[in-house]
């Protein structure tokens, strides 16, 4: 899974912020992602501290606020035609503003910087055996 983050994350770095296939590696991504976490969490939210579900849990967290931001500045925008037309200037002008705050979240909305922390060792921990020993005695 490790590789798969480096590979993909090597790929998204070269190819650079406008390009189509950095956004569909982010889109599959984050679709993974968010599969992986709610088919993980749901059923026992006791998972959400698993460490595979923390790494996952800051591409899906970019992912749907940069998916809400986009349906909702569509949405707004549907909204502020439709009701310009109908001459509903208030109700136009409400959309407008949350047409303006949508469009502002995706275009500050940083995808490729993750908060995910990475925990450093000095040395190994002291629970771990050295390779190819045995962790107990056979009964």
């Amino acid at each position: 899974m490790k590789n798969l983050y480096w590979y993909l994350k090597e790929k998204s770095e070269r190819m650079g912020n406008s390009s189509f296939k950095g956004k569909a590696i982010f889109i599959i991504a984050g679709l993974a992602a968010t599969a992986w976490f709610l088919i993980r969490v749901i059923p026992k939210p006791s998972r959400a501290t698993y460490p595979c579900m923390q790494a996952a849990a800051p591409t899906m967290s970019a992912f749907v606020i940069y998916m809400l931001s986009l349906m909702g500045g569509i949405k707004a925008w549907n909204a502020v035609k439709k009701n310009w037309k109908t001459r509903k200037y208030w109700v136009s002008a409400v959309a407008f503003a949350i047409l303006i705050c949508c469009s502002g979240i995706f275009i500050f909305n940083k995808p490729d910087v993750s908060f995910a922390r990475m925990l450093q060792l000095n040395n190994a921990p002291l629970f771990c055996y050295p390779p190819n020993e045995y962790a107990g005695e056979a009964q």
